[in-house]
């Protein structure tokens, strides 16, 4: 039923009616009842005159206070409560603001005197965030939903961008004035302790990985990261390695739990590298199987997976689909049951490398007091590089093993934009 149709159930309602445009209608319908001539076309028109008068006086009666509510001015809304930050964090080189409100927000960085604005939208995909490399220098004033964002006293978190050209940009966000901003400068050099990548060579120590026709997955690991490590450098950009030995990184007990004091996840924090990269070579029975798979995090897009993924199959590298979580053309992404109410990688280095936008629950179970070290992570890829137990692919591997891990380092170079 329409509104202005509804019944009128209220007291108030009620009073607004005003019986005595009842009389005055009535009174002339009957006096047209009486007279001999009422059936003239003229006084028929006159009583439906009447009829339609009626139910016009008792359709405004009964609906005056929504006639009176549409027609007087709105009201004054109240101010809405300004957006407070519990923490920005980091995944690779975008940024992402978490309000206190827990929702997904619209969130702009305005430069000063710059005429320069950055939109993104705070959703689950962690390299969709603010660009921090991408963003002109200066000072930023952020807003969410058009509102300044509010931050702590004292807030503060700051780091690097990747070597482009010789130089980073150097961002800090900031309180001042109960507001947060941000400053974008520009550092031809890296600290001591920062990295740009990290390349981790998968297993180690008395975790061989896969074995077969006489050859141990972690020594070809390790093969391949030194080898990516030379080519990285040679591009410019400051490169480091969870291991460059035989050995695990980190104390007893990191061959089982890689979550402990400078083990491998560890490693991947402490050098504040923006980009990880784990070899792997791969292995499923009944040895049958060919070809490269790329795993990125469940919580990121799918780019820069799939650029490794056509530089491998630009040189004649096949890819394979038959693997769990599979999006396209070689490239996976693979989920976690385990806390299944957020979205979470089910291999480790994916989960736990990323920082807080990626909920390292173990690294932070086993390392509480690291909160703030892991506010910023890298965004890392595992690479599979063949099926090591099909006597062909190994055979491929061992003859083509430099050529792969160069078409990967191209692919990802162009990716990120070095030269």
């Amino acid at each position: 039923m329409p509104p202005f149709f509804a019944p009128v159930n209220s007291a108030a309602a009620r009073k607004r009616f005003n019986p005595r445009i009842f009389y005055v209608i009535l009174m002339i319908v009957g006096s047209y009842k009486q007279s001999p001539a009422c059936l003239t076309m003229k006084k028929a028109l006159l009583l439906l005159t009447a009829i339609i008068l009626l139910g016009g006086a008792v359709l405004f009666q009964l609906n005056a206070g929504r006639w009176q509510q549409l027609l007087s001015p709105p009201a004054e809304t109240q101010p809405a409560e300004q957006p407070l930050l519990a923490a920005v964090y980091v995944h690779g080189e975008h940024a992402t603001a978490h309000l206190l409100d827990g929702r997904r927000h619209t969130l702009t960085a305005i430069r000063i005197n710059g005429g320069y604005a950055a939109h993104f939208f705070n959703d689950w995909i962690a390299d969709h965030g603010l660009p921090l490399a991408e963003l002109p220098l200066g000072e930023y004033a952020l807003f969410v939903d058009d509102m300044p964002l509010t931050a702590a006293t004292g807030y503060a978190l700051s780091g690097y961008t990747l070597t482009r050209g010789g130089v980073n940009n150097y961002y800090r966000f900031y309180e001042r004035e109960g507001r947060l901003w941000l400053n974008i400068a520009q550092v031809s050099e890296l600290p001591e302790q920062v990295y740009d990548i990290i390349i981790d060579a998968g297993h180690g120590g008395g975790d061989t990985g896969a074995a077969a026709h006489g050859v141990i997955e972690a020594e070809q690991n390790l093969r391949a990261s030194l080898y990516m490590a030379e080519l990285f450098a040679a591009r410019g950009l400051k490169v480091a390695l969870t291991r460059d030995s035989e050995l695990v990184p980190g104390p007893e007990g990191a061959d089982d739990n890689p979550y402990l004091p400078d083990g491998r996840i560890d490693r991947i924090y402490l050098s504040a590298a923006k980009y990880a990269l784990s070899n792997h070579l791969n292995a499923s029975s009944p040895g049958t199987y060919r070809g490269f798979q790329i795993y990125s995090s469940v919580r990121c897009s799918n780019e820069w997976a799939t650029a490794v993924a056509d530089g491998l199959r630009a040189i004649g590298r096949i890819e394979n689909n038959e693997g769990k979580g599979l999006i396209e053309h070689g490239t996976y992404k693979r989920h976690s049951y385990d806390n299944a109410e957020i979205p979470r990688d089910y291999y480790f280095i994916l989960r736990e490398s990323g920082g807080q936008e990626l909920f390292p629950i173990s690294y932070l179970h086993n390392q509480p007091h690291k909160a703030a070290l892991a506010a910023q992570g890298a965004q890392t890829l595992l690479l599979e590089y063949c099926f090591m137990d099909n006597a062909d692919e190994l055979y491929l591997w061992q003859r083509d093993w430099q050529l792969w891990v160069e078409a990967v380092v191209d692919a990802c170079c162009d990716y990120w934009g070095v030269e």
